[in-house]
């Protein structure tokens, strides 16, 4: 998880390249309320994605993902020497449409750091898998066969009509079916699933919390 004041000095390292006051520099972007410049300086808040889309609206040459995570570089520019992948923002539906191919998407791209070995980013907002305090959270998934499955790590596994984030534990007395789990075991129950059922899956290489802001 991102913490809040680092938040902070990347929004000054942009104010700093704009040349601008944080009140000026609110202004600018259309925010009506300067005070919540201030409130990412205290750390109350984090940067928020529609305070990111408003900057790279108006300076498209900064990295939104480096905004919101630190991940990568400031400026898109500097990406070159980057891996970039496909991103679906609007998660599992888009993802899954996609991957049906009924209905094409607008997918947006993603700057990945060197050591990052990932196909696609997902954005999530699965209270069962998510920690806490997070509005949503972005995944960074590598597609890999079903017999590179591996108990105990996590998943986004795709069936014909839906797609799951969740742990996987071996079932002795069923060798041919996974045991999907949630972190919140207490208000998401476990799902026992046949493994011949599953059409496609990626695991989750890593994953960035977006704060609630």
């Amino acid at each position: 998880m991102t913490n809040k004041f680092n938040n902070w000095e990347r929004l000054e390292r942009v104010l700093k390249y704009v040349n601008m006051t944080a009140n000026a520099f609110a202004t600018h972007i259309g925010i009506q309320r300067s005070e919540n410049i201030y409130h990412i300086k205290r750390g109350a808040f984090g940067i928020s994605e529609e305070l990111a889309e408003r900057i790279t609206a108006h300076f498209p040459e900064i990295n939104p993902t480096w905004l919101l995570s630190g991940v990568g570089d400031m400026f898109i520019n500097q990406t070159s020497n980057k891996s970039i992948v496909p991103f679906y923002e609007r998660g599992i539906e888009q993802l899954l449409n996609q991957e049906r191919e009924t209905k094409p998407t607008k997918v947006g791209k993603y700057q990945l750091p060197y050591e990052c070995d990932c196909d696609v980013v997902v954005r999530i907002s699965d209270r069962s898998m998510a920690l806490p305090g997070t509005a949503a959270t972005d995944l960074f998934l590598k597609h890999i066969t079903t017999g590179e499955m591996i108990q105990g790590n996590e998943y986004l596994i795709m069936f014909d009509d839906q797609i799951l984030w969740r742990k996987i534990r071996h079932i002795k007395t069923a060798p041919d079916k996974w045991r999907l789990v949630a972190y919140d075991r207490a208000e998401t129950p476990d799902i026992i699933i046949d493994k011949s059922n599953i059409c496609r899956v990626w695991r989750v290489i890593t994953r960035m919390a977006i704060l609630v802001s």
